[in-house]
């Protein structure tokens, strides 16, 4: 607010300034999780200096979950030092505050629903099949290591430091300088280009949008947290329908997708009720002080 209360104007270089930012922050975390693959297949290969290329990439797929969580932590732990360093202070800066109860359950559904939702989907779509194969070939690892590593780093590390750098960091550093929408799709542009192939980009693009709104309702990272952890586990319950093109999955995308839609409403809901409640509280304690 200015001096005569109307809010101040955010301007073009200040807004440019905010998404360079947001894009510094996160191609750093990216390079963290690129350094420790390139580190982890270096030291397979010095540790088994006769194995054939077959068995070198046997033991990348069943080690890459476990380079995951160190690239992740070692990341998670460079913002937190650095956060240290410039004196800020962690739980506010990554939005780590409380949340509404009742939007566990939605969330929980939402994420379990976009899975099943964008594989029907993309089961539909007559993609080329060397993007299919490509697809299947960056996700192969999946299941090739141990199941515990796997549930702990892809359900529970990986949607704990990936919320905390594209909620968390980015999004809200384009936030402060950009309004919503804006933020919305450029944060969940950049979530989709992580991941770094079509398929991938294109559902996880607006997977990342749903968590930013979301995350834009309760102002709380626990939220796309949990969307985000159940999306992840999900894909270990889930047949996959990439090559089964039939009506089920018409129905199965048409079905998931109105969930997709209602959860979403659910956990936008419980977040204005919470906020409500919780600033009508802070009125009635500023009033009785």
């Amino acid at each position: 607010m200015d001096s005569n209360g109307a809010p101040k104007k955010k301007s073009l270089t200040q807004s440019l300034v905010a998404i360079l930012a947001s894009l510094g922050a996160l191609l750093a975390y990216v390079a963290v999780l690129g350094a420790v693959s390139i580190a982890s297949g270096v030291v397979i290969r010095l540790a088994n200096p006769g194995a054939t290329e077959e068995k070198i990439t046997e033991l990348t797929y069943s080690c890459a979950t476990l380079s995951g969580i160190v690239g992740n932590l070692v990341a998670a732990l460079l913002l937190f030092v650095i956060l240290i360093i410039i004196k800020r202070k962690i739980a506010p800066t990554i939005a780590a505050r409380k949340f509404s109860l009742l939007a566990v359950a939605p969330c929980i559904l939402l994420g379990a629903a976009f899975n099943l939702f964008s594989e029907c989907i993309i089961s539909l779509i007559p993609f080329p099949e060397s993007v299919l194969n490509t697809y299947r070939e960056i996700y192969s690892y999946l299941g090739k290591g141990s199941l515990i590593v796997e549930i702990v780093g892809i359900v529970v590390i990986t949607p704990i430091v990936e919320e905390i750098f594209f909620r968390g960091i980015g999004y809200r550093l384009i936030r402060k300088r950009c309004p919503v929408p804006v933020a919305v799709i450029l944060s969940s542009l950049l979530f989709g280009l992580a991941h770094g192939n079509l398929l991938s980009f294109v559902y996880t693009t607006v997977l990342g949008a749903i968590l930013a709104v979301c995350f834009e309702a309760h102002g709380s990272i626990f939220v796309p947290i949990l969307i985000h952890a159940s999306f992840n586990a999900t894909s270990y319950f889930a047949e996959t329908v990439l090559a089964d093109r039939t009506p089920e999955a018409a129905i199965a995308a048409a079905m998931t997708g109105a969930v997709c839609a209602l959860a979403v409403f659910a956990v936008i809901r419980t977040g204005r009720i919470y906020k409500e409640k919780h600033n009508s509280q802070s009125e009635i304690r500023t009033e009785l002080e």
